[in-house]
């Protein structure tokens, strides 16, 4: 009688350490899922980031074919004004060449601005994501950013409606010449 109640005690106390493992195991695996999950969460923003720093890339170098663009038109309506008032014709060719250049500039400065605003569809994107991120502070330097970024966009936007209407001043003057 004894065998039978120690082999069903075994049993129970067998029972009781598969269980207590199987619960061990299954909060362990709860956890690493949690973690990973965290983890896919982060690496997601963490993408999402890489992404908008190579567009940014493309941004800037734009803005750096702007400015060659601005330098070379610069030069000419300096030798514009350089020209004898009877070079007419050095006058006319130069200013052609300077609406060229200010042409060119404008279409560039449209793609420059569509640039940013692809970019801030990503911003968007990255906002959306980055809501679930656990890590707080991870999660408050992302924000931080975007809101420096949404800043850096309308501040971009003033400054392209007066550059906007510089070009069209300048392209008044050469006309005129």
């Amino acid at each position: 009688m004894m065998n039978i109640i120690q082999k069903k005690i075994q049993v129970k106390i067998m029972y009781k350490k598969i269980m207590t493992y199987l619960m061990f195991f299954s909060f362990l695996l709860l956890v690493n899922t949690a973690c990973q999950s965290q983890a896919k969460q982060m690496d997601s923003v963490i993408e999402k980031l890489n992404k908008i720093t190579t567009m940014e890339q493309k941004f800037f170098k734009a803005g750096e074919q702007i400015q060659e663009l601005e330098i070379q038109e610069l030069e000419c309506y300096e030798k514009i004004f350089s020209f004898k008032v009877n070079e007419i014709d050095k006058r006319q060719t130069t200013a052609k060449k300077a609406i060229t250049l200010l042409n060119e500039r404008k279409g560039m400065i449209e793609e420059e601005s569509k640039l940013i605003h692809k970019i801030d569809i990503k911003i968007e994107e990255l906002q959306t994501i980055n809501i679930e991120t656990k890590d707080a502070e991870f999660r408050k330097d992302v924000n931080e950013f975007i809101l420096t970024w949404k800043k850096r966009t309308t501040k971009y936007d003033q400054l392209n409606k007066k550059y906007q209407e510089a070009i069209k001043i300048d392209l008044t003057i050469y006309n005129l010449l």
